[in-house]
């Protein structure tokens, strides 16, 4: 999978046109969308970043979208957490619709099983290491969000644009 405009540091850091963000916990997920006959699919994530940490007084809101083109595979998950009562409540049907459904990482499978302090058999129940091959793990991305939802997905590119305003503007 090739990042086209982006890189991501750490799982967790997006730099783009020279900006980092940090999307750890920062943004939320507003709308996913998988367009078959096209091969893509969009992942719009809503965030906000202070200019002014210690008086809160800029509040910037940032509208991230990651857009990946000619999709070999995507597999959505939600993990156990997904049984929340809370969750339920909102909407029974999935937890990728909670609004909190914040985002905790994005890393590929190598990523993931390299970081780990001993092997990998299993990740959270979105996939198995041996049903892709070790040579193929960097074409898969794996993007985690908080309260049971969860993301495989591999394709040919990724892109990704923001737009930022202050949000007294939003």
């Amino acid at each position: 999978m090739k990042l086209l405009n982006f890189s991501i540091d750490q799982g967790i850091y997006l730099h783009i046109a020279g900006q980092i963000f940090d999307l750890h916990n920062a943004f939320t997920l507003e709308n996913y969308s998988y367009d078959v006959r096209k091969r893509a699919f969009t992942l719009d994530l809503k965030g906000k970043v202070y200019w002014n940490e210690a008086a809160f007084t800029n509040e910037i809101t940032i509208d991230l979208n990651l857009i990946f083109d000619q999709v070999n595979f995507v597999r959505l998950q939600e993990t156990p957490a997904a049984t929340d009562e809370r969750l339920r409540a909102i909407d029974p049907t999935s937890s990728f619709k909670y609004l909190e459904a914040r985002l905790a990482s994005i890393q590929t499978i190598d990523e993931i099983v390299g970081q780990a302090q001993w092997p990998i058999v299993e990740v959270e129940g979105l996939f198995r290491t041996d049903e892709i091959a070790e040579e193929d793990w960097h074409n898969y991305l794996v993007i985690d969000f908080h309260f049971g939802a969860s993301i495989l997905i591999s394709a040919e590119t990724v892109k990704t644009f923001f737009y930022q305003r202050n949000t007294e503007d939003a």
